[in-house]
C-alpha cells in the first residue's frame, strides 16, 4: 500500500468518534420508518437490547422484507410499539411517543432484553423458547408472539436464566 494512501486511512480513522456517531443517529428517521411501516399493517419483528455504550434501551425493528434498523427506546416509545404488536393499526397513535430525548431524560438499563422478558412474565403475555436438547448453540432463544409481529430473544446461556425460566413454569 503506498505510504500516503495508509497515512490518509490511518488519519481518517483517527478522527473517527464513534460516540459522536451514536449521539447523531437520527431517531426520529426511524420512528418515521416505524411508523410507515404500521400504517402499511406490516407484521414487525423486534430484537431488544442496550446499547453498548451508555446503556440505553434499544430495538431492532424490521420485517420479511424491511432489514432491521436501530430504535432508541423512550417508555412512550416502548408504549407505542408494544400497543402497535398487540392491537395492531387501532393503536397506531403516536402523538405521546416522543423520537427524540436527551441522554439524561433516557433510561439507562445495562440489560434491556432481560428487562423485557420480566415484564413480560409479570404481565403474562405468552413466550415460547427452543428446548435445550434442540438447541445446542451457546444460547437461549425464545420468541413472544403477537397479532402484529413478534418479539425475539437471545440470552447467552447461563444456569441462572434457566432457572428463572423455570421457576417462572416457562418450558425450555
Amino acid at each position: 500500500m503506498h505510504n500516503g494512501v495508509a497515512l490518509f486511512i490511518f488519519t481518517a480513522l483517527n478522527g473517527y468518534n464513534m460516540k459522536e456517531k451514536i449521539t447523531r443517529y437520527s431517531n426520529v428517521d426511524a420512528h418515521n420508518a416505524i411508523k410507515q411501516l404500521m400504517l402499511r399493517g406490516e407484521r414487525l419483528v423486534v430484537r431488544f437490547f442496550s446499547e453498548n455504550t451508555q446503556y440505553l434501551p434499544c430495538a431492532l425493528v424490521g420485517t420479511d422484507n424491511v432489514k432491521a434498523f436501530k430504535y432508541v427506546i423512550y417508555q412512550n416509545s416502548f408504549d407505542w410499539l408494544m400497543g402497535y404488536l398487540m392491537c395492531g393499526k387501532s393503536y397506531m397513535e403516536d402523538i405521546d411517543a416522543k423520537p427524540i430525548m436527551t441522554v439524561e431524560e433516557a433510561e439507562h438499563i445495562q440489560d434491556f432484553q432481560f428487562h423485557v422478558l420480566e415484564m413480560f412474565i409479570r404481565s403474562e403475555i405468552s413466550l415460547q423458547f427452543t428446548p435445550l436438547f434442540l438447541d445446542r448453540s451457546s444460547y437461549i432463544t425464545g420468541i413472544a408472539p403477537f397479532d402484529y409481529g413478534k418479539v425475539l430473544f437471545k440470552f447467552y446461556r447461563k444456569q441462572e436464566l434457566i432457572d428463572y425460566l423455570r421457576e417462572h413454569g416457562i418450558t425450555i
